[in-house]
C-alpha cells in the first residue's frame, strides 16, 4: 500500500515537474519571439527612417547635401532587416539612381562653365538619366534639366564656333572670318575659347596676306596699264616724231655716220629771226618725201592746212 502511494506520488512530482518545465519553455520562448519581434520592428523602423532621411521634408525629392556616405549609411540598416514587398530598397535604389544623376549634372559644369572634355555622348547619357527620374521626382527633374541646359547651351554654342571655324580654315574670306569671331566669342569655356581664337588668329594672318598679295598685284598691273597708256598717248600726239625715233633707230643700225649726222641735225639749234626778216625772206616750201605702198596709196609728209601752208605728218593718201 504504502509502496503504491510512494510510486504515485514520485509520477505525480515528475509529471509535475515536466508540466512546469514546458509552460516555462512556452512562455521563454514567447518572450524570446517577442522580443525578436520588437526587435525586428525597431530595426526596420530605424532602416525606413535612415531611407527617409534620405529624402526632404515632403519627401518630393532626395534632401539637399545629401551625400553617397549618407546613403551607403542607410544601405546597411536595409540588408539587416526583413523587407519582405522591398519597399525599403526601392526607395533607396531610387535615392542612389536620383543622386547619381544629380552627380553626373553637376560634373558638367563647374561655376556654371562647361568643363573641358564633355562630348556629346555624355550629354545623352545625363539627359536620359534626367528623363527617368521625372516619375521619382517631378521636382529634382525640373532642377536638373535646368541646370543641364546650361551645359548643353554651352556645348552647342562650342560646336557652332568650331564648326564656323573649320568653315573658314578652308574657305578663308572676311565674310566668314567675322562669323567666326563673334561665334567664338560667344563661348564661356576659357581654355576653349583661347584655342579657338589662336586657330582664328592665323586663319585672319593668312587672310591679310593674301590681300596684300592681291594689292601688289592690282598696283602692278594699275602701274603697267598707266605706263601702257602713256606710251599709247605719246604715239598719237607724236606720230611724226615716233616715225622719226624708228627711222633713226633703222638708220643706226645700217650706217653709223649717218646716224651720227642724225643726230647732228636734231641737235641744231633753230635760227629765231625777227618779223620784218622773216617778211623778206621768200618761203621755201618744204621737200615733200613721197612713197607708195602695195595699195598704191601715197605716204608724205606734208598736207595743206585751211590757211593755205602745209602742216608736217606722216601718213598714208
Amino acid at each position: 500500500m504504502n509502496k503504491k502511494v510512494i510510486i504515485s506520488s514520485i509520477f505525480l512530482a515528475a509529471l509535475l515537474i515536466c508540466t512546469c518545465s514546458f509552460v516555462y519553455n512556452n512562455h521563454v520562448q514567447a518572450r524570446e519571439a517577442e522580443r525578436e519581434e520588437m526587435l525586428r520592428k525597431e530595426n526596420y523602423a530605424k532602416a525606413d527612417q535612415a531611407v527617409m532621411n534620405l529624402y526632404n521634408d515632403d519627401q518630393c525629392s532626395i534632401s539637399d547635401g545629401l551625400t553617397e556616405e549618407q546613403v551607403n549609411d542607410a544601405e546597411k540598416l536595409v540588408n539587416e532587416v526583413e523587407d519582405p514587398q522591398g519597399e525599403l530598397k526601392s526607395k533607396l535604389n531610387d535615392v542612389r539612381y536620383m543622386l547619381d544623376t544629380k552627380f553626373a549634372v553637376e560634373a558638367l559644369t563647374y561655376n556654371n562653365i562647361l568643363n573641358d572634355g564633355v562630348d556629346e555622348r555624355e550629354l545623352d547619357e545625363v539627359k536620359t538619366r534626367i528623363d527617368n527620374i521625372k516619375s521619382k521626382s517631378s521636382r529634382l527633374h525640373d532642377s536638373l534639366l535646368k541646370s543641364f541646359k546650361v551645359a548643353q547651351n554651352q556645348f552647342n554654342s562650342i560646336s557652332q564656333a568650331t564648326i564656323s571655324l573649320e568653315h573658314v580654315e578652308k574657305n578663308p574670306t572676311k565674310e566668314l572670318l567675322k562669323r567666326s569671331k563673334s561665334l567664338i566669342e560667344q563661348v564661356k569655356n576659357p581654355l576653349i575659347k583661347t584655342e579657338l581664337a589662336e586657330r582664328l588668329s592665323k586663319v585672319d594672318h593668312l587672310i591679310e596676306k593674301e590681300i596684300l598679295a592681291t594689292q601688289k598685284q592690282i598696283q602692278e598691273l594699275e602701274n603697267k596699264t598707266h605706263n601702257t597708256k602713256n606710251q599709247v598717248k605719246d604715239k598719237v600726239n607724236n606720230p611724226h616724231t615716233t616715225y622719226l625715233q624708228k627711222n633713226q633707230t633703222a638708220s643706226s643700225n645700217k650706217s653709223p655716220d649717218n646716224s651720227q649726222q642724225t643726230k647732228e641735225v636734231q641737235n641744231e639749234k633753230p635760227i629765231v629771226k625777227s618779223k620784218e626778216e622773216n617778211e623778206q625772206v621768200d618761203v621755201i616750201p618744204p621737200a615733200t618725201t613721197n612713197k607708195e605702198n602695195e595699195h598704191s596709196e601715197t605716204l608724205t609728209d606734208t598736207k595743206e592746212n585751211s590757211n593755205g601752208g602745209e602742216d608736217h605728218y606722216w601718213g598714208w593718201e
